[in-house]
């Protein structure tokens, strides 16, 4: 059950780190002439190429257009994870509450209360 649990753990570690691009720089104006000017290029290049009138494959072509100017002008930059306070402590509470939902008698709606206020306070003071 822990080995489960950690392997959660790092999965959502995982799964949090992403890449966006690096849209700060084009605050600056000689970036953004830039951007604009490889957009533009690459815009009449795609639209010179390819004369169809299917809105999809059009779309495409817009899209690959932005992305490869933004890759070169702007890049990406990596984001970090949010929830940095998630425990294996908290993800096994969450665990044996989700397992006292399915029990439907008196006690085990009791014991689903108990675990879900045990959850929020420790989250609450974790995130502090």
């Amino acid at each position: 059950m822990c080995i489960k649990l950690q392997r959660e753990v790092n999965k959502k570690k995982d799964m949090q780190t992403t890449s966006r691009w690096n849209t700060d720089i084009l605050k600056q104006e000689d970036a953004r002439l830039q951007f604009e000017l490889l957009t533009e290029e690459e815009f009449e290049n795609a639209v010179n190429s390819h004369e169809d009138t299917d809105t999809d494959s059009l779309w495409t072509e817009i899209k690959s257009c932005i992305q490869t100017a933004a890759e070169q002008v702007c890049g990406k930059h990596k984001t970090e994870r949010k929830q940095q306070w998630m425990t294996v402590e908290i993800l096994q509470k969450m665990e044996e509450r989700r397992l006292c939902q399915k029990d439907n008698t008196e006690e085990g709606t009791k014991k689903y209360k108990e675990l879900k206020q045990e959850i929020q306070k420790l989250c609450r003071h974790r995130k502090k």
